[in-house]
């Protein structure tokens, strides 16, 4: 059993109409790679922005399956957890997840808000959006701050999923 698992997503956008465009789940602990799909979009027909982010095109999603044809799949696995790690997923992933039909576990770990305490550079703007005390980083910076070795490029879920894996793990060592 798969008692830690990390989700990573790649999506078609960042507002509320946007889907998902790639899901990852793997064993927090081993880095296994337990689930990792394409997802052809129901709605949305093109994502040009996020392409430039995560280089993911319509022409290769389009034979992907549809999120409804692998939602069960992947629930089994969430239902199975213990813990959801994830980076920056309670104010993002979780928002498209739960759209998409999907039921998370209670209990979660949010490498982004864990590595921000971590660090502790106070939060310029309190009153924007990061309502936390601390500055928050993207994925790559603290990978690469703790020392992780980019293997593959970032804004892939399933290798975001892998460092994200790895900085929880970093973070766990070090507290």
């Amino acid at each position: 059993m798969h008692e830690k698992l990390t989700i990573d997503i790649e999506t078609t956008g960042l507002s509320n109409q946007d889907e998902i465009l790639q899901l990852s789940v793997l064993d927090t602990m081993t880095d296994e790679v337990l689930f990792n799909s394409f997802l052809k979009p129901s709605h949305i027909k093109a994502w040009d922005e996020a392409t430039k982010t995560h280089h993911i095109t319509p022409e290769m999603v389009v034979n992907a399956p549809t999120i409804n044809q692998i939602r069960d799949a992947v629930q089994k696995l969430l239902d199975k957890a213990s813990l959801i790690v994830g980076y920056n997923h309670l104010n993002f992933d979780n928002r498209f997840l739960t759209k998409a039909g999907f039921r998370l576990p209670e209990r979660q770990y949010d490498v982004m808000l864990k590595y921000s305490e971590y660090i502790k550079e106070p939060n310029k703007y309190p009153e924007g959006f990061n309502k936390t005390p601390y500055k928050w980083f993207k994925l790559v910076d603290c990978a690469t701050n703790l020392g992780y070795d980019w293997e593959s490029r970032p804004h892939d879920s399933a290798s975001d999923a892998r460092a994200t894996s790895w900085c929880y793990r970093k973070l766990a060592e070090i507290n």
